[in-house]
């Protein structure tokens, strides 16, 4: 449903965060995920047992896919965030579904994954 998430995509934090989960035995009963793109962390979030979930997503086209597939146990913002309640620009890319948009200016980013660009604001 999603394509290509990529190496920091949804399936390798699934490693991560299941390893350190049950490492030190964490006991999540709620989780606030900023920029959540499709809500691809989503089951992961139910294997864990975390029901307690708010996500926060300004993109429009990634918002549609997240209210279809989060369906329970979550409030869903369609908003960013930030220190103030202001309008600002977002740097946005559409070769990579929107995953890489961001408030920041891109600097880093053009020498790490130079096949990315931010076609839009």
């Amino acid at each position: 449903m999603f394509g290509n998430i990529g190496k920091a995509g949804a399936k390798n934090l699934s490693l991560d965060l299941e390893e350190i989960f049950h490492k030190y035995q964490l006991q999540i009963k709620g989780l606030i995920h900023i920029g959540s793109d499709y809500g691809q962390e989503y089951e992961i979030y139910q294997k864990l047992g975390i029901n307690n979930l708010v996500f926060f997503e300004p993109l429009s086209h990634n918002f549609h896919f997240l209210k279809i597939h989060v369906t329970w146990n979550a409030k869903l913002f369609h908003k960013a965030l930030g220190n103030d309640n202001k309008t600002i620009k977002m740097y946005v890319e559409t070769a990579n579904n929107g995953m890489s948009s961001s408030i920041l200016e891109p600097k880093k980013h053009f020498e790490q994954y130079p096949q990315i660009i931010f076609d839009r604001e």
